[in-house]
């Protein structure tokens, strides 16, 4: 006779518990009015922690690859689950403009068919379809193999955000769809270990997991402020992945370990529990319900000015809490008629059929990684030390002839404070854009400054000349600039050091002389010890590094990328220079 096991069977409700905690969440960060605050405690771990859980519970399904593909993809989740929400959301939509606006039926009616064939509907319809393409593909090469299906799953995500940005238009939601993919995968990889269900979770486990998620969310509010930590690492995790993977992995630790520790009596739980078995309809029936929600009782403010409909402590709770009501209506009817719709998906069986090595689309997988970053690096879609920009909140470019004609207006309104234009160069070149970038920059409201690519050929007396004889005094203005850095592919041994120096001070003391300004030094951040000493050093500095932050700490601007891609100039080059100002916003208006 077999011994018994000493390892016992853990229940598995919390999984419910879980998905029925970050569907609620859903719809809660979807309300009017809810502080940025407190979303980015809570949104770091729902989209995770739910296909995390869902890619856990996964079981094979027991058929071929092709009747896999037909019969999740084709019958269930295109046609039945398609048709199924869109015409209830389509249904509410409808009975809703009927009771708040009967006089505009033909005008309403088909601005929601409009929505309803169009627009949100098709995200989904997208999500759904690219999501179950990249299941297919993935099993295809790596069967069950969990470090390649890992590694394959992150290359197909990194794909999906190429193809979002490179065409500036989420391309059929694919870079959404293969993070869902990314963390589905892993779920499915940690059932194999039966690693949640092994575990013995304690309450001291929901305290540490929670006291290390809830520090981790306050330290990044604090280092890069709400808007980094609640878009770019609660939404966007390509812009920096280390903080968001750990964001992640604490919440999702604090929330699975909650649930594990969570009792099964209260009729709370069982309530918690259904939603959680109806997770899907409340991704997408909660939101538009919750929606309509608001507008009734905003309609209805207007109408009746009652004080508590426009308190957002007494609505927000409240609609939260009717909204996840009235979504249990179509979960009893797709309880009835439509049982699919628990959202899980199923992985074909490993099959005799002969294909690719795993291992061969591993290490496939990790050179398109490699490539997509570098894809991603060279045309501005990611930039590398986008991590240490977010402590800095006055940003500004620096432009020449190269960005053509600048609209600077348009430029302006992309959170840009303000701007460096090439004003000369040499002893006798002038850009030819410098007027027009000049005045419209000025004109645009931002603060401007001129600069000057320093010649190793002329001296600084009649190079300060040249800029002096184009660039006007402004009190306005930032001070004037002087750019010193390697050109026409010189090597650091062919420089005159001291002859540099010598003629780079002339040039300053002739530009703050004339100005009244101490000029700013711009420099190469590798080649900083090369021209600068430590005389040159006590003027204002702006230093080049578009990989890490500034070796030097003693900078004022910092041009942190040569490759971003704004809107507002049509010339031969598609790139803009970024840059940070130091200090805060009081200080720049002093500087």
């Amino acid at each position: 006779m077999n011994a018994p096991s000493s390892i016992p069977e853990k229940r598995e409700t919390w999984s419910d518990y879980t998905r029925g905690i970050c569907a609620i969440l859903v719809v809660l960060s979807h309300m009017p009015n809810v502080s940025n605050v407190l979303m980015s405690y809570f949104t770091p771990f729902i989209l995770p922690c739910f296909f995390l859980v869902s890619g856990y519970f996964t079981r094979n399904y027991n058929g071929s690859l092709t009747a896999f593909f037909y019969n999740k993809v084709s019958k269930e989740m295109i046609i039945k689950l398609l048709f199924s929400i869109s015409t209830t959301t389509f249904v509410a939509s409808v009975l809703v403009n009927l009771i708040l606006h009967p006089s505009g039926i033909p005008l309403w009616l088909y601005d929601t068919l409009v929505t309803f064939l169009f627009k949100s509907k098709v995200n989904f319809f997208s999500i759904l379809v690219m999501s179950s393409v990249y299941f297919f593909i993935i099993n295809k090469l790596c069967r069950d193999k969990p470090l390649p299906m890992i590694l394959t799953a992150l290359a197909a995500a990194a794909v999906g955000y190429v193809i979002s940005e490179r065409n500036y238009i989420r391309f059929w939601s694919c870079d959404t769809a293969m993070i869902c993919v990314l963390f589905y995968i892993a779920g499915y990889c940690l059932r194999q270990k039966k690693i949640i269900s092994r575990f013995q979770f304690k309450p001291w486990h929901v305290l540490l997991s929670g006291a290390v998620f809830f520090t981790s969310v306050t330290v990044c509010l604090l280092l890069f402020g709400v808007y980094n930590v609640f878009i770019v690492v609660a939404i966007n995790i390509w812009n920096n992945p280390f903080q968001s993977l750990r964001l992640t992995f604490w919440g999702c630790a604090f929330i699975i370990s909650l649930t594990n520790c969570l009792p099964e009596k209260p009729a709370v739980m069982r309530l918690l529990g259904y939603i959680g078995k109806h997770s899907l309809v409340y991704f997408m029936i909660g939101g538009p319900i919750k929606a309509y929600l608001c507008y009734f009782f905003e309609m209805l403010y207007q109408s009746t000015r009652i004080g508590f409909l426009n308190d957002s402590l007494v609505m927000i709770p409240l609609i939260l809490i009717v909204s996840c009501a009235l979504t249990l209506i179509p979960c009893m009817i797709f309880d009835r008629f439509c049982p699919f719709m628990n959202g899980n998906f199923r992985m074909p069986d490993a099959s005799s059929q002969k294909y690719p090595k795993a291992w061969i689309a591993a290490g496939a997988s990790v050179a398109a990684i490699c490539i997509g970053l570098f894809y991603l690096a060279w045309n501005g879609v990611w930039i590398p030390n986008q991590f240490y920009v977010g402590d800095y909140q006055i940003k500004g470019v620096d432009v020449s002839s190269y960005q053509g004609n600048v609209d600077w207006e348009k430029l302006a309104s992309q959170d840009i404070r303000f701007a460096f234009v090439k004003a000369t160069e040499g002893s006798g070149h002038v850009d030819s854009e410098f007027d027009n970038n000049w005045n419209g920059a000025s004109q645009a409201g931002l603060r401007v400054g001129a600069y000057h690519f320093f010649s190793f050929e002329s001296s600084g007396l009649t190079q300060a000349q040249n800029y002096i004889n184009h660039v006007p005094v402004s009190d306005s203005s930032l001070p004037p600039v002087v750019d010193v850095e390697l050109y026409g592919g010189q090597s650091i041994g062919q420089l005159d050091r001291i002859r540099l120096r010598r003629e780079l001070t002339d040039m300053l003391e002739a530009l703050e002389l004339h100005y009244g300004k101490k000029p700013i030094i711009y420099t190469p951040d590798d080649t900083f010890n090369v021209f600068i000493d430590e005389k040159l050093a006590q003027y204002t500095l702006w230093i080049s590094n578009k990989v890490t932050s500034p070796n030097n700490e003693n900078w004022t601007f910092w041009q942190y990328s040569g490759r971003k891609r704004l809107e507002g100039y049509d010339g031969r080059e598609s790139f803009i220079d970024m840059n940070v100002f130091s200090g805060t916003p009081e200080e720049f208006a002093l500087f």
